[in-house]
């Protein structure tokens, strides 16, 4: 696996005509076409900088807090189709 650091950002390098630079998990990948000169690529890092931190932040401030489970209890009230209606648990 090759990677680019620029500054303190460090991308993955991936010979690839997909564009894609910010992953899910929040790695960096650089998808690039074949045999692009790493001064290139630098220069192309440098010029999206603030896209590229802008992408980021915004990952950042959208992270949800991992969802906790679901615990029911009965007559909990559930809204379905603009309706309430209460939990019943029944042994099956």
């Amino acid at each position: 696996m090759k990677t680019i650091n620029c500054g303190e950002l460090s991308f993955e390098l991936r010979e690839s005509n997909r564009r894609r630079t910010v992953e899910p998990d929040g790695q960096l990948i650089l998808a690039t076409p074949p045999k692009v000169p790493l001064d290139k690529l630098e220069k192309i890092i440098n010029q999206r900088r603030f896209w590229i931190y802008s992408k980021l932040l915004k990952k950042e401030t959208i992270k949800q807090p991992p969802i906790e489970p679901q615990t029911y209890l009965p007559g909990q009230g559930f809204y379905y189709l603009g309706r309430s209606y209460r939990l019943k648990l029944v042994d099956i």
